[in-house]
């Protein structure tokens, strides 16, 4: 058996399902021509949007003009207000209070010589007049210690002119010695004479005599010196008991004084510590004041900043100062003003911060409230004003020593600069910059050498320019009727950024 060929005819139905694929093909080779024709059609006759060359970017930002001016330096501070003066008010003698004063409470301001409290006086009373009576005996004493010294004094006077007469007589006596000698001595019968009548004849027992007055004159000298002496001594010990007698009566009079507790100055009082009827020693507190003329401010600060601040010196007041309530308004606190008085000589413990003293004087009434001691404070302190430089705000200063410029062809410049001075508010430059720069302000996300900067102003014309351009937003491709106005209309750009 033979098989057939491959040329050989298909039968009729093979030829039928044939034809059938052969046409389906057609069939969709024919729709697939027509679409592709339609969409080219479409594509021809579809309305075209017309379209604007969008070139770089300008940042919209806000500048401020430089100029070069005088600028104060302000140091700022803070710091608790403490007394200048604080006092422990006690007795200086012991004793029963009998009277108080009525401001004596916490908060009370006693005037300078105003009695604190009164103790009883009635021992110091008799005290006294016991000394008074004292000083009259003494003085009593006295008097007789110098009667006695005038009186031994009188008896010294005696006593030299007996020995004036004395010696007179005996001097007169030699020369009557003198004459009896020669007669003696022409006397012819000299041995019928006896030793007695040769001694009368020479008088010698009155040359004796004589001798023995002149002794007895020097003797009384001495007794009368001696009694000067004794009576010197008494007087001298007399004066000195009038002296002990006047002390003690001067103890009695300041005791007597002492019973009035007074303050020695314009004082607040801080603590009471005594009541009406308490018995006190000079151990014992009666209150605790401070001085209200002068308060302290111990103020703390960085050390670099100390040599901004001007301390006293010859002939030179220290910095000037206003000081607020810590935390408070500024503009709207009370202010009382102040000097620094000088520099402490320890670092504040915590913080190891450099500490000044500040005087406020006339705290109560210097402001339109009171100070209170222990109010935190700030501080304001004057220092020196520095010629010809730039003030910027504080956060234009980038990095801590560059700033942001807009030059003349609207780009933005880098600016490495000199920072003298600066607060929480602004920064004092003197180098880098120029009289009439323009600082940018605004705070960029990413701030590049070169970029293009725009004026506020400047973006605003741009936009009023393109919206007259296009009023109402009308498309270019096609009149009324024709597309979407979103999608025919340019855009304006957004704010912060324009099309250049």
């Amino acid at each position: 058996m033979s098989l057939p060929s491959d040329n050989t005819t298909p039968s009729a139905p093979g030829r039928s399902a044939w034809y059938g694929r052969m046409a389906r093909l057609l069939l969709a080779a024919a729709v697939l021509a027509a679409a592709f024709a339609g969409y080219k059609k479409l594509l021809a006759t579809a309305p075209r949007r017309s379209r604007r060359h969008v070139g770089e970017r300008a940042v919209v930002v806000t500048t401020q003009r430089l100029r070069r001016q005088d600028k104060a330096v302000t140091i700022r501070a803070t710091g608790t207000v403490v007394a200048a003066r604080q006092l422990s008010v006690r007795p200086r003698v012991s004793g029963q209070v009998v009277e108080v004063n009525p401001n004596l409470e916490p908060g009370g301001v006693l005037r300078a010589g105003e009695m604190v409290v009164m103790l009883d006086k009635a021992d110091f009373e008799l005290a006294l007049r016991q000394a008074q009576l004292g000083v009259a005996k003494a003085k009593t004493q006295l008097k007789e210690a110098e009667v006695g010294r005038t009186q031994a004094d009188s008896q010294l006077v005696q006593a030299k002119n007996q020995l004036v007469e004395a010696q007179c007589s005996h001097t007169l006596e030699l020369g009557r010695q003198d004459v009896a000698r020669h007669e003696w001595e022409m006397l012819e019968d000299k041995d019928e004479t006896t030793p007695l009548d040769h001694d009368l004849a020479l008088r010698k027992p009155h040359l004796e005599q004589t001798l023995a007055q002149v002794a007895t004159a020097k003797a009384a000298i001495t007794i009368a010196e001696a009694r000067i002496e004794s009576a010197a001594a008494a007087v001298e010990s007399a004066k000195a008991g009038l002296a002990s007698a006047e002390a003690t009566l001067e103890q009695a009079r300041l005791n007597l004084e002492r019973c009035r507790v007074e303050v020695p100055f314009d004082a607040l009082v801080l603590k009471r510590g005594v009541s009406v009827g308490a018995q006190v020693t000079p151990q014992i507190e009666l209150a605790q004041v401070a001085a209200t003329d002068v308060f302290w401010v111990e103020a703390t600060l960085p050390m670099d900043e100390l040599g901004w601040i001007a301390l006293p010196a010859k002939n030179q007041a220290g910095a000037k100062v206003v000081i607020h309530p810590a935390g408070a308004d500024v503009d709207e606190a009370t202010a009382w003003p102040g000097r620094v008085i000088r520099r402490l000589p320890a670092l504040e413990p915590n913080g190891r911060r450099a500490r000044i003293l500040v005087e406020v004087p006339h705290p109560l009434t210097a402001g339109d409230k009171p100070l209170l001691l222990g109010t935190f404070v700030t501080v304001d302190i004057q220092g020196p004003v520095l010629k010809r430089v730039f003030e910027i705000p504080q956060e234009c200063l980038r990095n801590g020593q560059e700033v942001w410029l807009r030059n003349a062809a609207g780009r933005l410049d880098i600016v490495p600069v000199r920072p003298l001075w600066g607060d929480a508010r602004s920064v004092v430059v003197d180098k880098g910059l120029h009289e009439g720069q323009l600082l940018i302000v605004s705070n960029l996300a990413a701030a590049v050498p070169g970029m293009r900067v725009m004026l506020p102003e400047e973006a605003a014309r741009r936009r009023e320019a393109g919206q007259k351009e296009h009023p109402g937003g009308a498309p270019q491709g096609k009149g009324p009727g024709g597309g979407k106005a979103g999608k025919t209309s340019p855009q304006p750009g957004k704010a912060g950024r324009a099309g250049s």
